[in-house]
């Protein structure tokens, strides 16, 4: 049995599903609402994408 190495946080998977959000073209405001952020650029100086 293959087991995973790496020890993942909430951040990894933060990132994860903000990039996936963004991947799939889903608004920058639903991607906020997911995140909890009140300000677009939280959302786009959070290092997570690169939400333009």
């Amino acid at each position: 049995m293959n087991t995973i190495k790496k020890h993942l946080i909430s951040p990894s998977f933060s990132h994860n599903h903000t990039s996936l959000l963004a991947k799939a073209n889903v608004p920058l405001n639903l991607i906020m609402a997911q995140l909890g952020h009140e300000s677009d650029e939280t959302t786009k100086k959070s290092g997570f994408t690169k939400i333009q």
